[in-house]
């Protein structure tokens, strides 16, 4: 990515899909459905930057777009856990 702005793009991209999925997925299997989207999302996107070390230059770049959509599926479950009040992680 060529500079800051594509990478915030991508990153709110990853953000706003990972919302929609854990929406989803909250209303299939409760509260805790949001914490196997976060435990998805982390598995998914590993491979991913493993590439990113291990590919060869411009594939390893390449490697890191599906790492920051799929990686940052988890940043508003992160913070949606952390200010939860009724005890799920109390």
């Amino acid at each position: 990515m060529e500079n800051d702005s594509e990478r915030f793009f991508v990153i709110f991209e990853g953000v706003l899909v990972g919302g929609f999925i854990s929406d989803r997925f909250v209303l299939k299997s409760g509260p805790h459905g949001r914490i196997w989207v976060l435990i998805a999302s982390q598995i998914l996107a590993a491979p991913f930057a493993a590439g990113a070390l291990l590919l060869p230059t411009p594939y390893a770049y390449m490697s890191l777009i599906p790492t920051y959509i799929i990686g940052n599926l988890c940043s508003s479950k992160i913070l949606y856990i952390c200010t939860l009040n009724n005890g799920l992680l109390s």
